[in-house]
Parts: structure tokens; sequence; C-alpha cells
């Protein structure tokens, strides 16, 4: 839809704006696909066959580099083998992804958590907190996710201040402002970046308390039927205060043995899934009888990427196989904890919290696989060193 919109307005026509109207949040998007369709629209088009070409060209530039944080970040932990454990589990869940291919918010910020706490882990100056606070809102704008990180980083360093000595401290108060500023240029370089031609309906857009509602229906999935009926209320005040009905209807319906039953049903829903949700939202799309491929290491690729035959089963199972061993290891990292270096319980524990409030935030409102996928790195990071923890040779 985004990548429609986008011919269309470079194309010179005039956009339906109801869809940005209840879904600001893909303004930023939408200007990313139409600059990317702009510079793609003077090179040759052998190479950039109908623009989409260079999107995809700079989803693998940002996942190579999210393949290289993710190795750095572990090696200076836990030094190289460990780092090519990590490196390896991320090649054989993301690399191989199908999502690498959607020109959506799930591959463009893939990087940005593993970026901030790369930053924040590594970097000694001061002044990192500064890119910190402007990447996670920046990123914010393309997937309101990005901004978990930083909660849990500004909270670890709150935290901090009560059990650090008078000039930490006051380094913590330094990076604090430091990442206040960064939000303050990550908020006005984003609006600028947001800004278009077309009027949006502010009364249209939907607020938190639709998701929640919808969060509460079956799995927590999307569901058109809370669509519309969000959709049937003409203003923000009517829409919202029907939303929280609902969901406290909702809530009431199921008393506190289904609420219960629910909350597990949707943690299954939400973290099953080792393909994060790419069959059900996209093979259908991809793969369709009438299409051929005639080229046969790309009919290969094709198969065992997207879907569509046995190699995808195993393919699939690869993946299924190496995300339980990354939600395994990650979980048992408690019971590992008395061989683990300060620095790394610190990197954990704000990766840790990154990850419960990402939990908290597919419970509480719409549940999707996807919804994972930018955290994926933080899971791997956590996972890399409980093995390292686990299997490095005891000191005596």
């Amino acid at each position: 839809m985004l990548w429609s919109f986008g011919l269309q307005i470079n194309s010179g026509y005039e956009i339906d704006p109801s869809y940005f109207s209840t879904y600001p949040n893909n303004l930023l998007l939408l200007n990313i696909v139409v600059l990317i369709q702009r510079i793609a629209s003077v090179l040759p088009k052998e190479l950039f066959f109908d623009y989409i070409y260079l999107f995809l060209i700079i989803n693998c530039i940002l996942n190579s580099i999210t393949g290289i944080l993710i190795y750095k970040l572990i090696k200076s932990f836990c030094g190289k083998r460990t780092a090519w454990v990590g490196w390896a589990m991320y090649a054989a869940l993301i690399g191989t992804s199908g999502w690498l291919d959607i020109y959506y918010s799930d591959s463009l910020t893939l990087i940005i958590p593993i970026s901030v706490g790369y930053i924040w882990s590594i970097g000694k100056k001061n002044i990192r907190f500064l890119f910190i606070g402007f990447l996670a809102l920046f990123g914010t704008y393309i997937k309101p996710q990005c901004i978990i990180i930083l909660i849990a980083i500004v909270m670890w360093e709150i935290i901090s201040l009560f059990f650090s000595d008078w000039e930490k401290k006051k380094d913590t108060v330094k990076h604090v402002a430091f990442v206040v500023v960064g939000l303050l240029v990550g908020m006005l370089v984003a609006g600028l970046c947001k800004r278009t031609s077309f009027k949006l309906d502010e009364e249209a857009s939907f607020s938190p308390t639709h998701y929640l509602m919808m969060g509460l229906e079956g799995y927590g999935s999307y569901n058109l039927p809370d669509v519309e009926f969000s959709q049937s209320f003409a203003t923000k005040r009517e829409r919202n205060a029907a939303n929280l009905a609902e969901a406290a209807n909702r809530v009431k319906a199921k008393g506190f043995d289904g609420m219960m039953k629910h909350i597990v049903g949707k943690a299954l829903y939400n973290y099953h899934d080792g393909t994060f949700g790419f069959e059900n939202i996209t093979c259908s799309w991809f793969w369709r009888s009438d299409r051929t491929v005639e080229n046969p290491v790309a009919a290969l690729l094709t198969n065992a990427i997207r879907g569509g035959g046995k190699i995808h089963l195993l393919t699939d199972c690869l993946r299924q196989a190496v995300w339980l061993a990354v939600m395994l290891f990650s979980g048992v990292f408690p019971f590992a904890f008395k061989r683990v270096k300060d620095k790394e319980i610190e990197c954990v524990s704000v990766f840790g919290l990154s990850l419960f409030g990402l939990f908290m935030f597919l419970m509480l409102f719409e549940a999707r696989a996807r919804y994972l996928y930018i955290y994926i790195p933080l899971y791997i990071c956590i996972s890399a060193i409980t093995i390292n923890s686990i299997f490095k040779p005891k000191k005596d």
C-alpha cells in the first residue's frame, strides 16, 4: 500500500489521505519510500527494476551492519568464538528471513535497537547518549517499539543513581540530559521528514485504546471488525471512550480464568513462530500459482526463503530450531549468573528490561509475531552471553 502511494505521489497524482489519517505513524515511512523511488528513477532500470531493488539493497546493507554490530558487541564481552556463534544464530534466523524482502518498518528499523544498545554498551563518552536519544526517537516515528530500549536505558541510568558515588551521579545527570537533547533533535528531524502536501483528518486517527481493545479479542491479532468498530466513531473522544468501554466488557466477560488463558494464548501466539509471522502475512502474496521463476538459482532461493515447496519446510524448521535455542539460552541466563562479569550483567540487564517492555507491549496491545523482529538481535546477544558463561572453562 505504501509503495503504491509513493508511486502515485511521484507521478504527480493526489492520494486519498484517509489511510494516513487513521495510521499517521506511517507518514515518515511514506516519505522514505517516496525518496527511494525518486533516487531509483534516475538509476539504470536494468539494475533497479521497478525501483524495488534499491530498497532491497538498502535492506541488505542495514541487515549486514546489524550482523556486524551483534558480532562486535558479543566479542567485546565473550571473545571471537562466542561472537561467531551469535552471528551464526543471526544469519540463520534473520539473514535468511523473508522479512528482509519487505520494504516496511520491520526490515528498516531492525538496526535501531541493536545500534542503541551497541552505542550504550561500547561507547565511553557522554555524548553517545545524544545519539542514543536521536536514533531511538527517529526510529520510533517509523516503528513505535524502537522507544522501548531507550526507556530501559534511562531506567537503568536512574536506578544507578542510588548505587553510585557523587561523581557517577553527576555523570548520570549528564547522560539523561544528553538523551533529552537527542530526543528533541530526533523529534525535530522526524517532524520535518514527516511533512506532506496532503491534509490529514486529525479526528480519524486510532489511539492506543483501539489496540488495547483489539488485543483482548481472540489471541489479540489484527481483526477487521474491531477496525470497523473504531472507524464508526467520528471523533477521537467518542472513539477512545467506546474502545475503553469495549475493552472493559471483554475483560469482564472473560473473568479471571478466561484472562489467564487469554494471556497464555497471546504469549504463545506472539512467541511461537521462528519465522515471525512471515507465512501468515506474505506467502500467498509472494508465491502465486501463476508466477514462474526462470533462473534456477533464483527459483531455489525463492523456494527456500519465501515458500512453495519442501525446501521451504526445511529452512523454516531451521529457523524454528534456532529461535527455540535462542529463547532457551536467554531464559536460563539467571542460572549462569555467577559466572558472568559485571559489564555483561549490565548489558543483559538493560537488554532484558527492553525485552520485558516489549513483552508488556505485546500482551497489552495488538499481538503480532513480527513485532518481535527488530528485537531479535537483543535476544541473540543475551543467548550468546549465556552460552559463553555456561561453557567457558572454570577458573581455579
